[in-house]
């Protein structure tokens, strides 16, 4: 590599110590179009001049580490239920309507649709099945083309096409794309009038040996795509911290890496929870892409080795160790895997209550929570309950958030749980087959004259015991659950 690497001198006066070793292969994040390698080729890099050997000649002064695709842990989970046998897992959406894998549909249009999410994000995991666009014609200018754009904190704008030239066409490389990320502010000017204002833009690489935009007629040098929405691939879009990855059918694209982006005074990095809004740019016919935001997207770092012997269950638990997620059977008879941030509602229970005892603050409840990660930490307050009660703080350490914002979400939890265990209610009655730890459900009774009633309010189920009556005819039940 002749030039300098994205404007990175390799010499920019660091001490050169002996052993500096620089070694460069695959397709990176700096804009180079480099091929694709196979598996059997070896690429290797020695420091060292060319003309003298000299080995102090290579100074590294700068070193990004990337590993490839993201594993969220709902993926490790998933795989891991997969290889041992384990039913039907299932697993929550970070929306507001977060029903078990369900996805939001999105039409196409110019304007920006807005992904339904409980909260404004930050750092997220966003999996959609989508269609590629690309330029109707051959030219792969960068204005008035068909553009997949994906906005996020407020501030940056992802862009996803398909981009292959008359020449690339012509040389059957009709799979290639490109990626880039622009700002959505006017922090930095644009290269032309009307165009994004790019903070880093890939040259055009190939991904397949499939045009993914659509057929591709004509001859060189005049080609044109004719868009084929119902040539669909899986996208994956996951932020954690300074870093986006762009993932497609599985394979890593793309990382970028926000920390890089300034002018050395200026940093043009942010970290503002907003929300997600995805649209395109240009005219692409109508068609139907399907979205969904993983609940449990916190990133797997390090490797997990089962140990011999033990069981599916307690590798699963050793994966969601330090991290705030129930698992719970399903009716199915699969587990569902869930923050519990949102509860099914299963209806009402009325008047199948044969007898009920209340306790009450059987759970200290504090104003502030604090939650403490891997080199980061989050707070939930309570100014309410401080007030009436006085301040009260609890610390939580250990945890597995890496993320300010995965840790407030720990802390906030950490509070409704408080909150509703200081509030427990213990029934029994009829055979409730139909609710399963953590639904919510509404609850209530009637009896006549000077008799205990309950008007309805609203529930959390802890846990039940069903067990078949004497003449084998009816289920009755135990429940412990605890106020909403």
């Amino acid at each position: 590599y002749p030039n300098p690497i994205s404007g990175v001198l390799i010499d920019t006066g660091v001490v050169k110590r002996q052993g500096d070793l620089c070694a460069i292969t695959g397709r990176g994040m700096f804009g180079d179009a480099e091929h694709r390698m196979s598996e059997k080729d070896v690429v290797a890099f020695w420091p060292g001049d060319n003309i003298t050997g000299d080995i102090n000649k290579i100074v590294v002064s700068h070193l990004a580490r990337y590993t490839g695709s993201y594993l969220a842990v709902e993926d490790a989970v998933r795989r891991l239920c997969a290889l041992s046998g384990m039913r039907a897992a299932e697993f929550r959406n970070y929306h507001t309507d977060p029903k078990t894998d369900a996805s939001f549909t999105l039409t196409t249009s110019d304007a920006n649709g807005t992904m339904p999410l409980k909260a404004d994000v930050a750092n997220f995991v966003l999996d959609g099945r989508v269609h590629i666009p690309g330029s109707n014609t051959n030219t792969g200018g960068l204005t008035s083309e068909r553009r997949l754009n994906i906005k996020f904190r407020n501030y940056y704008r992802l862009t996803i096409q398909q981009a292959a030239l008359a020449a690339d066409i012509t040389a059957g490389q009709v799979g290639k794309i490109r990626v880039a990320l622009s700002t959505t502010s006017t922090d930095i000017s644009a290269p032309s009038s009307g165009d994004y204002r790019w903070l880093e833009l890939s040259a055009p690489f190939q991904l397949s040996d499939y045009s993914m935009a659509g057929a591709v007629s004509g001859s060189a040098p005049t080609y044109t795509i004719t868009e084929d929405v119902a040539r669909l691939v899986d996208l994956r879009v996951a932020v954690s911290d300074n870093l986006v990855t762009v993932e497609i059918n599985g394979q890593h694209v793309w990382t970028f890496d926000l920390d890089r982006y300034t002018d050395g005074t200026v940093s043009y990095r942010r970290d503002t929870a907003g929300p997600i809004l995805i649209s395109y740019s240009g005219t692409v016919p109508s068609y139907t892409s399907t979205w969904r935001m993983l609940e449990l997207g916190d990133e797997i770092t390090t490797r997990y080795t089962n140990p011999e012997g033990s069981s599916a269950a307690q590798a699963v638990s050793s994966i969601l160790d330090g991290l705030h997620v129930w698992w719970v059977a399903t009716p199915g008879g699969g587990t569902r895997f869930s923050r519990g941030w949102t509860r099914d509602t299963v209806g009402a229970v009325t008047d199948l209550i044969l007898e009920e005892t209340k306790r009450r603050e059987n759970t200290a409840q504090a104003g502030h929570y604090k939650v403490s990660g891997d080199g980061v930490a989050g707070e939930s307050l309570n100014v309410a309950h401080i007030r009436a009660r006085g301040y009260q703080y609890v610390a939580s350490n250990g945890t597995k958030a890496a993320t300010p914002e995965g840790a407030a979400l720990d802390a906030q939890l950490l509070s409704r749980e408080a909150a509703e265990y200081s509030k427990p209610r213990s029934f029994s009655g009829g055979g409730l087959i139909e609710i399963d730890p953590e639904d919510q459900f509404t609850y209530s009774y009637t009896a006549p004259g000077d008799r205990p009633q309950q008007t309805a309010i609203s529930l959390v189920l802890s846990s039940a015991q069903l067990a078949t009556g004497a003449s084998l005819r009816q289920v009755l039940g135990k429940y412990e659950a605890r106020e909403l």
